[in-house]
């Protein structure tokens, strides 16, 4: 009776475990249709394009000058967050948009390879010992949608510049404003590339003037 008894015990052992461990299966299961499927909006990741050397009328080939590249934003713009200034003068993140990284890390980038595909010039974030290197500073004052209510409009950016070369410095504001059409989101993102292109090729037309011709 005892042995009766303790197999009876054994096997209502047995079944507790077989239950626990179905719920465990259960729980695991369900956390992983979670994170899977969580129902919020997937974040978008924007990639922000250079000007290609078979965009740019610059592009020639022969010796490059030595470019110093050094490049800031002005406090507000820090950050991968596709920004929308309002009338309120008030920064507002585009929802589940971003840059691919913090503003001043892409925008240093781009120029770079921009200036490098221009095919006149080397750039460099070091001080060369070449006699005939030039200096570029570039600090981004506006880089963001301009928006009201719910509707955003434009894309505007805003550069300044120092540029030394040949014994010289010049200082000057680069800008452009692109219209967006419509607030969705690809249409702000493209609008966005159009205006960095053309301060782009404002940019590298200064330089020239200044550098080169």
């Amino acid at each position: 009776m005892i042995y009766v008894a303790a197999q009876r015990l054994s096997s209502r052992f047995y079944r507790a475990i077989l239950v626990f461990t179905a719920l465990l299966l259960v729980l695991s299961l369900g956390t992983c249709s979670g994170l899977l499927k969580s129902g919020k909006p997937v974040k978008k990741v924007f990639l922000l394009q250079p000007l290609s050397s078979e965009s740019l009328s610059t592009a020639q080939s022969g010796e490059t000058l030595p470019l110093q590249l050094t490049s800031g934003v002005v406090p507000g713009l820090d950050t991968d967050r596709i920004l929308v200034l309002g009338r309120d003068s008030s920064l507002t993140p585009v929802a589940n948009a971003r840059w691919a990284d913090n503003l001043p890390e892409v925008f240093s980038s781009v120029m770079r390879r921009s200036l490098a595909n221009s095919g006149r010039y080397a750039p460099t974030d070091r001080r060369g010992k070449a006699d005939n290197q030039a200096s570029l500073h570039l600090e981004v004052q506006a880089f963001f949608g301009i928006g009201s209510g719910d509707e955003t409009h434009n894309a505007e950016i805003a550069l300044e510049v120092v540029i030394e070369c040949l014994g010289a410095s010049h200082t000057l504001h680069i800008s452009d404003s692109e219209i967006i059409g419509s607030g969705s989101l690809s249409r702000i993102v493209a609008a966005h590339q159009r205006a960095l292109d053309s301060a782009t090729r404002q940019l590298i037309s200064a330089l020239d003037r200044h550098c080169i011709d």
